[in-house]
C-alpha cells in the first residue's frame, strides 16, 4: 500500500510592526479583525490600545495597517473638512478600537 503524502500545513501568518505590506482600507481590515480564526485581531488590539496611548512606535504600527480612503470616512458620515484627521491613527483608530476589541477578546 502506498504511503499517502502528507497534507500541506496552512503557514501561519505572523505579524509584526511595520507592516511589511501594503496598508488596508477601513473594510478590508475590519473583515480582517471579524474572520473566525484570526489572529489579527490579538495582534492589533494591544497595539491600538497602546497607539490610543500616544505611544509613538504602536502609532507607526497601526498607521502601516491602517489608511482609511476619504470614500470610507465619507460613507460613515464624517464631513469631508475632519477627513485628514481620521486618517491619522489615533482618530481613525477609534473606529476600529470597539471590533479589534470585540474579535481580539473573543479568542481567549
Amino acid at each position: 500500500m502506498a504511503k499517502k503524502k502528507p497534507g500541506k500545513k496552512k503557514k501561519k501568518l505572523t505579524w509584526g510592526c511595520p507592516n511589511p505590506g501594503k496598508a488596508y482600507t477601513l473594510w478590508p481590515l475590519v473583515s480582517m479583525l471579524e474572520q473566525p480564526g484570526s489572529d489579527f485581531a490579538q495582534f492589533f488590539y494591544p497595539k491600538l490600545k497602546e497607539a490610543m496611548q500616544n505611544d509613538p512606535d504602536a502609532i507607526a504600527c497601526i498607521n502601516s495597517y491602517l489608511a482609511p480612503t476619504d470614500t470610507d470616512l465619507a460613507g460613515l458620515g464624517i464631513p469631508a473638512s475632519q477627513t485628514d484627521s481620521y486618517k491619522r491613527c489615533t482618530d481613525s483608530g477609534v473606529l476600529m478600537l470597539i471590533v479589534a476589541k470585540q474579535h481580539a477578546l473573543s479568542k481567549r
